[in-house]
């Protein structure tokens, strides 16, 4: 197809979203019905407030709350170290060996490990929730360890990075592809160089746009070859730039997500039909593909920024409702739950994100996000 870019104290109020819900087709003729509910990060890893004596119980409870609100969909991460904690240097010893049957060897390999995340898959399908499952990100610490410290792009030749993150994702995707359906290809590959200076990624090859259109090329053949019907995506970051990226990268992505944070460096004005605003921004240059809001959200803290629970509470509300009534396919917020304690310099915001307080107990936009959800005609 053809690709033009044209460049020229919580008050909740019960209103009726005025949105048609119906599903969606992607450019290839798949439908997808709408959805809401969180974004995480890696799968096996929980904050302080979920409790349980194992993966699968502490799994089983995060999907319980999703479901309280309304909620039927998380996307998790599927890291690279999570599957193979220290980098098989040796693999594969045989160049020759047909791709197909790499992926077969390293899947058995005693240094991958699948049983954590067979654990909680297990549990969100038993509860019914749907998983969106994000692949290949390189952020430092979801690597593999390679000579005592994550593995970087340019620790290793360009090809043999992408060859060997082509495999494990192909190997995630044969093991779990019976159940996920979705896949996110990195995570907000368009900052990829920005995130460098942010300490997110190591590398020269992060700023090289070369090197990323071939990873989310590789990541996308990945998926696709694996599961013919499975769905991509990828979050682009808005708060910097994104339609260019989009419109460069359109051919890798059956659903355009984006990721929306108006209101990170303060708190003072929720913004959060700002989120909306890019959603019918993206849908009016690019009709033919779903838009959904993969990540969005207000932080509760530092007070001194203009953060509250009240404004996290009005950003929740509008958010939601501005990306479904400018034609959003979706909506995860990040995140359901964050250890609400530390910070510091321009990123002190991260770990006030959630909808619980240090204690456990629930904020104000808990009961915003709940009475915004159900609402939704959709459900």
């Amino acid at each position: 197809m053809l690709k033009t870019f044209p460049f020229h104290a919580l008050i909740v109020t019960v209103v009726t979203i005025s949105f048609v819900s119906c599903s969606e087709s992607t450019d290839n003729g798949m439908s997808i019905e709408p959805f809401v509910g969180f974004s995480a990060g890696s799968g096996v890893s929980f904050p302080h407030q979920i409790s349980g004596n194992s993966l699968y119980e502490k799994a089983t409870l995060y999907a319980r709350l999703i479901k309280e609100l309304g909620g039927n969909t998380l996307r998790i991460a599927i890291p690279w170290v999570d599957i193979e904690p220290q980098y098989i240097a040796d693999f594969p010893e045989d160049t020759t060996t047909d791709v197909n049957d790499l992926v077969s060897a390293y899947t058995v390999h005693p240094g991958v490990q699948w049983d954590a995340f067979d654990e909680v898959i297990e549990a969100y399908k038993e509860a019914g929730i749907r998983i969106i499952a994000t692949v290949g990100v390189g952020y430092s610490g979801e690597l593999p360890y390679y000579k005592n410290n994550h593995l970087s792009p340019d620790d290793v030749d360009e090809e043999e990075y992408l060859n060997r993150i082509e495999i494990y994702t192909r190997a995630v995707v044969r093991r779990y592809g019976n159940y996920i359906k979705i896949w996110q290809l990195e995570n907000e590959l368009n900052v990829a160089c920005e995130t460098v200076l942010w300490g997110w990624r190591r590398g020269a090859r992060w700023c090289d746009f070369d090197f990323l259109t071939e990873l989310i090329k590789r990541l996308y053949r990945a998926v696709k070859t694996e599961d013919s019907d499975a769905l991509t995506t990828h979050n682009f970051h808005t708060d910097l730039h994104w339609l260019k990226d989009v419109y460069e990268w359109y051919d890798y992505v059956d659903i355009i997500g984006l990721d929306a944070y108006p209101n990170y460096l303060s708190g003072r004005v929720p913004r959060g039909h700002w989120v909306g605003e890019r959603v019918k921004k993206t849908r009016t240059l690019f009709p033919e593909k779903p838009v959904a809001v993969i990540e969005s959200g207000y932080p509760t803290q530092p007070e001194k920024k203009g953060f509250s629970e009240s404004g996290q509470a009005e950003f929740i509300k509008e958010a939601i409702e501005s990306t479904f009534e400018n034609g959003g396919v979706g909506f995860l917020y990040f995140t359901l739950v964050t250890s609400e304690q530390g910070g510091a310099g321009l990123q002190d915001v991260e770990p006030y994100w959630g909808l619980f307080r240090k204690d456990g107990t629930r904020k104000k936009g808990w009961y915003a996000y709940a009475e915004t959800v159900s609402l939704l005609n959709f459900r």
